[in-house]
């Protein structure tokens, strides 16, 4: 292990590094954060696979499953957009359904987007495209993002059975001793 002015030294390298990756060389800050962190843990003297697990465990604790699909899902929002994915999807909706029916076309479009995803991946997904729609139409962000989040919060919940609750069901209990105290 390093000493403490050492690893002082090495944290103050790594937000250096870390402003330059995002600024300079226009590496995404989700990346960025990643790399500066793995060498972080490096150039205090930890393993490269305890640098990993411990990585791992910390962004596990922070954000769960969540924080990694937000953060791979606005990069890919961004590639989306960057790419002219977002276009061609904006312009296909809004022929479909025109500037009066834009709101219902988002809704249905959300809907079927959700129903494969969580409610975060497909609101991660959609975001970068309902701006492209509603710079095109000129309508307010609201009257296409609120449908969107209507579509994808119907989804969610039909679709994806959350397990705890399913659990916790009587109808889903295995020991005959549970099923019969609740069937009395």
């Amino acid at each position: 292990m390093t000493s403490d002015p050492v690893r002082l030294v090495v944290v103050v390298i790594a937000i250096l590094a870390l402003i330059v990756l995002i600024t300079k060389f226009r590496i995404h800050p989700f990346i960025a954060l990643i790399l500066a962190s793995w060498f972080l843990g490096i150039a205090c003297g930890l393993p490269l696979l305890e640098v990993i697990k411990h990585f791992e465990k910390g962004f596990g604790d922070v954000l769960s499953f969540v924080g990694i699909v937000i953060g791979l899902g606005a990069m890919l929002g961004g590639i989306l957009i960057s790419s002219g994915g977002a276009d061609v999807l904006a312009n296909d909706l809004i022929a479909l359904g025109g500037k009066k029916w834009i709101p219902w076309t988002m809704f249905l479009a959300s809907l079927l987007i959700g129903l494969p995803l969580f409610f975060e991946v497909g609101f991660v997904l959609l975001v970068p495209l309902a701006f492209v729609i509603s710079k095109r139409m000129e309508t307010p962000i609201l009257r296409v993002g609120l449908p969107m989040l209507a579509g994808l919060s119907i989804a969610t919940p039909l679709f994806h059975l959350i397990p705890r609750p399913l659990w916790q069901s009587p109808l889903f209990m295995r020991t005959p001793e549970i099923r019969s105290s609740t069937q009395s």
